[in-house]
């Protein structure tokens, strides 16, 4: 998948207004779209990501087990509050990559040595 279906499939599959359990528990709410970001609302924030971001960590794991720790690691400045970025954006992703039907499964406690991961296919 290219970037360009990355966004349709998100746009298609993951309207305005769907709401989206979280594997932590609660729920984000997708917001709105523009032409390089997504928005959710999740508990009492709205959280902009960028699509491209989300695609590129998509890419960078392909074929490869990816924890919340990982994605940390990988863009702070997208995925870890500490630097700018949000760590709910890794259970986002997560659950993007779940509803593309990318993956099957989220697993793992998303506790400090038992954080949330997936293993993303090469297909």
């Amino acid at each position: 998948m290219d970037y360009q279906q990355f966004k349709q499939n998100m746009k298609l599959k993951l309207p305005v207004g769907m709401v989206i359990e979280n594997p932590g528990g609660g729920t984000s709410t997708i917001m709105r779209y523009s032409e390089t970001n997504v928005t959710y609302k999740r508990a009492n924030s709205a959280i902009t990501v960028s699509l491209e971001a989300l695609y590129n960590a998509y890419m960078k794991f392909k074929g490869m087990r990816v924890s919340s720790k990982d994605l940390r690691n990988y863009a702070p400045h997208t995925f870890d509050s500490k630097h700018s970025g949000h760590s709910c954006n890794c259970t986002f992703l997560f659950s993007i990559l779940k509803l593309l039907g990318v993956i099957d499964t989220i697993l793992g406690e998303g506790k400090a040595h038992h954080p949330f991961y997936v293993v993303i296919p090469i297909s």
